[in-house]
Order: C-alpha cells, then sequence, then structure tokens
C-alpha cells in the first residue's frame, strides 16, 4: 500500500507551493516542455517506476516473469501510457473480486 498519484501531487503542492499544477494532459511522450508538464513528468513517472519496479521485483520472486499486471484506480488511466509492461487496465477489479467473493460472505 502506498500513495496514489492523487496523494503525491497534493503534497508536492503543499511542499511547493510555487510550482504550477500538473497538466492534466501530458500523456508521457516526449520531454517536458513548460514546468506544469514537468510536474505530471516527475509525478507521473515516480509512480510509474516504482509500481513497474515492484511487479519485477514480485514476478522474479514467483518465478513467473510474464504474469499478469493489473492497473486499477482512479488514476490508472494517467499512469497507463507510462507503464513499461503489458500493464491491463481494470477499472472494476475490486468491485468484481467483491461480486465473487459475496455469495461465499453470506
Amino acid at each position: 500500500i502506498g500513495p496514489g498519484l492523487g496523494v503525491q501531487e497534493a503534497a508536492l503542492a503543499a511542499a511547493a507551493p510555487h510550482l504550477p499544477a500538473p497538466d492534466p494532459v501530458w500523456n508521457g511522450e516526449g520531454i517536458p516542455q513548460d514546468s506544469a508538464a514537468a510536474v505530471a513528468c516527475g509525478t507521473r513517472g515516480a509512480l510509474a517506476a516504482a509500481l513497474d519496479a515492484h511487479a519485477r521485483g514480485f514476478a522474479d520472486l514467483l518465478a513467473a516473469p510474464d504474469c499478469p499486471r493489473f492497473l486499477t484506480g482512479g488514476d490508472a488511466e494517467r499512469l497507463l501510457p507510462l507503464m513499461r509492461r503489458a500493464w491491463r487496465h481494470e477499472p472494476n477489479l475490486v468491485l468484481a473480486a467483491l461480486a465473487e467473493l459475496a455469495p461465499q460472505l453470506r
């Protein structure tokens, strides 16, 4: 469990209020050309790299280099273009799991 993109952006804004808000449409293509794009690049890039590193480490531990990787949550669409491996966006993964478990919980 770790801070999501929104939390990281809010923490950066609180710590460095002179910086602009991250560019909401920056998608990871090219070198940022202004401060707003640079903030988006830094926050999104850091989280995407961390998630990729954790997934790679877990895959190594499981001896399953091609195991599926799922990206879920409200920030998934902003992170997906920055993910290095084949990640699948599953926006309702938690709800699907709960629906699957519901009969067992009764």
